[in-house]
């Protein structure tokens, strides 16, 4: 690597050498002093079938296939204008964010958001929309006492544990392993002989698809049905519910479960499409609602075999619906 990168030519001593071509345009030959130049490539697979609606598998898997390049050092910017030249596009991190959220997955420097690059990330974040929200006159924002949201500009994630009874301290871990995952999947399915104890005060990844009208937005509230709510979901009725006004200042009313870290409409989907984190303990008093609701009335296997959930967009100045 060290000899090739020292044989490079600079781009000036390249642009000699072309003037000097017979024909305009044609190709340089190697100098005696230049190697062959090797390049690793990765491939990526593509978005993962996980987490979809059956309906969408086939449009969405494979989404985002693609290559990584890597080159010795000093070859950089001379592939770059070559690449540029032949029709590649550059992105960016915004652009790279949401090539990943249509694909389903982790996005760094983003996730997860126990990483120390990710919460530095979550504390500009936080400062810029808490200036944002500061910055428009009073008539023209919500106010967030009166609806109730704690920690409205950013997740705070350790006050999220301490409300379902965890006393960690510090940010509670994210539950990355896939062998984790798939064992917690199973017993959330079978939980008459499962040991959640492992699984305690962790952060689960999630995709989450809107089953009715609505886009979450970021950071927008994850919340747990209530016993009510779940036998009206079970009748099919997907519809998101109003805050009682007699309830809005009670912030149990449907306790939170998690926060959305990114959510907008999903091209591959074509439905509104939401990435978050939950806490598994919520996963688990969610999956026991819906066995309680199962024991006493028969219920048809797709229900059984998803989450259902509401979200709650704070940023509007009115008392926005839940949605599905």
């Amino acid at each position: 690597q060290g000899s090739v990168s020292c044989s490079h030519a600079s781009r000036q001593e390249l642009n000699k050498r072309r003037s000097k071509l017979l024909v305009p345009g044609g190709d340089l030959q190697p100098g005696p002093d230049e190697q062959p130049l090797d390049v690793l490539l990765i491939q990526h697979p593509g978005a993962p079938a996980s987490g979809l609606p059956r309906e969408r598998v086939d449009a969405v898997v494979g989404f985002g296939a693609g290559w990584d390049l890597l080159l010795p050092a000093r070859w950089g910017m001379a592939f770059w204008l070559t690449l540029q030249m032949l029709g590649a596009r550059a992105y960016g991190q915004r652009e790279r964010r949401f090539l990943h959220f249509e694909q389903g997955i982790m996005c760094e420097p983003f996730d997860p958001v126990c990483a120390p690059i990710a919460l530095a990330e979550a504390v500009i974040m936080a400062k810029e929309a808490k200036e944002w929200y500061e910055r428009r006159p009073p008539k023209q924002r919500p106010s967030y006492r009166v609806l109730a949201v704690e920690h409205p500009f950013g997740p705070d994630w350790p006050a999220l544990a301490a409300s379902w009874g965890l006393r960690e301290q510090g940010m509670p871990p994210v539950l990355l392993g896939r062998g984790q995952i798939m064992l917690l999947q199973r017993q959330l399915w079978c939980p008459a002989q499962a040991d959640f104890t492992p699984f305690k005060g962790h952060l689960l990844f999630m995709n989450c698809c809107m089953m009715g009208r609505g886009s979450p937005r970021q950071n927008a509230l994850i919340c747990l049905p209530s016993a009510e709510d779940v036998q009206r979901l079970a009748r099919g009725d997907l519809s998101g519910t109003e805050l009682p006004v007699n309830k809005v200042v009670d912030f149990q009313y449907r306790k939170v479960m998690g926060r959305v870290v990114l959510g907008s409409f999903s091209h591959c989907r074509a439905c509104c499409f939401a990435q978050g984190y939950c806490l598994a303990d919520a996963l688990v008093e969610l999956q026991q609602l819906w066995v309680k609701h199962q024991n006493q009335k028969k219920q048809s296997d797709y229900f059984l075999s998803n989450f259902f959930f509401f979200f709650r967009n704070h940023q509007q100045k009115n008392r926005k619906n839940y949605t599905v």
